[in-house]
């Protein structure tokens, strides 16, 4: 601790500037939402997107069936990454399917996208056999399950409840001579109403999740900047990527912090100046 005493009080100007930099990377890195030093947007960004499949389609629920939204998503290398969204998006509309969202962009090392498509449930094998057919190579591919069938019969539930509570309240209704009764009943009515078209459009968007699949589709023309799901817990292969990725992040924050302190060293200089002349200032005060 001495000696970095001492090195400070010999070093000033140094110590100074390192300072002043460390001052305006930490305040610029606490303030805003990207990370200056390295470049990168927050990694919820690329995050995987919810996708709902299902095997088919049905009206109600019994014992012997179940409703599985499954999440579905792609990292795949293409040789034209505009031409690929094209045809995903063209193939996407042949199945009776649409586009949900679109994004194009030009990183720093290659071009890449992130598109999302509804398809039919029942069209979402020949859908995704056309993805692995019209790529360079799947770098990954997850598909996760999760059954709704309960939620999806309490919802029913509720909604049978509360149309048995409007039908008692009407009739309740019909029967009352008072005003205020009346006005009481009435509110009571609507609330319930509004509680059941609630309960409604749920039930509608559980059964369109299973009624359709949304895919979720990243695509590149540099497979290191793809999102990456391993199928195994652990590859040399995958190890390395993940090596040279980090890598690459690496240098581009070193060469962003040089670029930084590039561009704040007329301020630094400035600020130096000014605690230079303000020091000079104070000894002549002094010595007067």
């Amino acid at each position: 601790m001495k000696k970095l005493l001492n090195w400070i009080k010999n070093n000033k100007f140094s110590s100074l500037l390192i300072l002043v930099i460390l001052v305006m990377l930490l305040f610029k890195n606490f303030t805003g939402g990207t990370n200056y030093l390295t470049g990168s947007r927050d990694t919820a960004e690329f995050a995987p997107v919810a996708m709902e499949s299902a095997p088919g389609k049905f009206a109600e629920i019994d014992q012997n069936s179940r409703m599985v939204v499954t999440s579905s998503n792609f990292s795949l290398l293409v040789k034209n990454v505009t031409e690929a969204v094209d045809s995903f998006l063209l193939k996407a509309g042949e199945l009776g399917g649409y586009m949900v969202s679109k994004d194009i962009s030009m990183e720093e090392y290659a071009y890449s996208a992130r598109i999302s498509v509804r398809i039919p449930s029942d069209q979402v094998d020949d859908y995704t056999y056309f993805l692995r057919e019209n790529s360079l190579k799947v770098v990954s591919e997850k598909i996760d399950g999760t059954d709704v069938t309960d939620q999806y019969t309490n919802v029913n539930d509720r909604i049978n409840r509360l149309k048995e509570t409007i039908v008692k309240l009407e009739e309740i209704l019909d029967q009352a001579e008072d005003i205020e009764e009346i006005l009481r009943i009435q509110q009571r009515i609507f609330s319930v109403q509004d509680q059941l078209d609630s309960y409604i459009g749920q039930k509608r968007y559980l059964k369109e999740t299973v009624d359709t699949s949304l895919i979720s589709i990243y695509l590149s023309t540099d497979e290191l900047s793809l999102p990456f799901t391993p199928d195994e817990p652990w590859k040399p292969a995958n190890v390395f990527k993940r090596a040279v990725r980090s890598m690459l992040e690496t240098a581009q924050g070193l060469g962003s912090l040089v670029i930084w302190i590039a561009a704040y060293i007329p301020l630094i200089l400035l600020t130096v100046g000014i605690f230079i002349l303000i020091k000079k200032l104070i000894r002549k005060k002094r010595n007067q």
